[in-house]
């Protein structure tokens, strides 16, 4: 139980797009929700907490649920917990990380860090994914631009689950309309079955 699994998603969007971030030019101003970006983590993350706090089945390692603000800011939430983590990052064995999973298009899913364990997680993703008829785009990379850049840098394994970029992104037409539900619904049982891997093995 002092190893830790974490598993996050950033709530935090551009607002009206006023400082920069936006990329909508020809409507400035307007309230940006960010339903993909990323109120699709952000709420896929609350579901996944929902299934483990009422399941019979309880994990042995701790999963540590994070929220964070400032990504879009430069990953400030991430990297403040890193500098200050609750629990030592030593004893963390794996961060889940789930920016803009709403958009799936033909069940494709792009699943970037499988490098930072390189003995462990691209065999696990892959099988994963193909339980759960997911096609896996695979990235071997660690730093993709989200926050699992943070545990990254401090030498944690760590995943970025991601449905792509689309004509929406950073703009005020990023709405809930065009979010693919069952999509994140099984991003978000990923997740889940990535964690409970990771929890089962006797070594991290």
């Amino acid at each position: 139980s002092h190893q830790t699994i974490i598993i996050g998603a950033h709530y935090d969007h551009v607002g009206r797009g006023e400082q920069g971030a936006s990329l909508d030019l020809l409507n400035p101003g307007q309230i940006h929700n960010g339903a993909d970006d990323n109120a699709s983590g952000s709420s896929a993350l609350l579901e996944i907490a929902e299934a483990l706090a009422t399941s019979p089945v309880r994990p042995r390692r701790t999963i540590s649920f994070q929220w964070y603000s400032g990504e879009e800011m430069g990953l400030k939430g991430s990297r403040h917990y890193t500098a200050n983590p609750l629990r030592p990052l030593d004893d963390t064995v794996l961060m889940i990380n789930m920016d803009m999973i709403g958009r799936m298009i033909g069940r494709t899913l792009t699943v970037g860090g499988t490098g930072t364990a390189p003995t462990v997680l691209p065999e696990l993703v892959a099988e994963l994914c193909a339980e759960h008829g997911i096609l896996l785009k695979e990235e071997r990379v660690g730093a993709a631009p989200s926050d699992n850049a943070s545990f990254y840098l401090k030498g944690v394994p760590a995943l970025f689950l991601f449905t792509g970029v689309h004509e929406d992104y950073h703009r005020s037409t990023d709405d809930v309309g065009k979010v693919n539900t069952d999509g994140a619904a099984d991003v978000a049982r990923l997740a889940l079955s990535l964690a409970r891997a990771m929890d089962d093995r006797d070594r991290p």
